[in-house]
């Protein structure tokens, strides 16, 4: 999704289909709550569990590993009433996520938009 989002714009299929399946993973994720996705050591671990990598997602655990890690984030909370977040709002997150980078405090980027 996250790189969908970088390359196309908001009416793309592509973007459209992944914005939808993380909605549909959101929802499955925070059904019982909040939950974070913490990166640790190098390490993702989600609702406090690690993450195992399989061998056919190493690569794409470890350019998450890195997009966190050149944008200083060291995890993202998930709030159960983020169920309810309109797509366009997911993809101008992921859009801010993306365009981050650009900013020596990557957060700090975020208010000047």
């Amino acid at each position: 999704m996250i790189n969908a989002v970088r390359i196309y714009k908001n009416n793309n299929q592509i973007v459209q289909t992944s914005v939808s399946s993380f909605q549909n993973m959101l929802n499955e994720l925070t059904i019982s709550g909040d939950i974070s996705l913490l990166l640790y050591r190098s390490r993702f671990h989600l609702g406090g569990e690690k993450l195992r990598y399989r061998r056919d997602t190493a690569v794409v655990a470890y350019k998450m590993v890195e997009f966190f890690s050149k944008r200083g984030i060291g995890g993202v909370n998930f709030l159960k009433s983020s169920r309810d977040v309109l797509p366009e709002n997911i993809m101008t997150f992921i859009r801010l996520f993306n365009d981050s980078v650009r900013y020596e405090n990557p957060i700090s980027g975020w208010n000047k938009r």
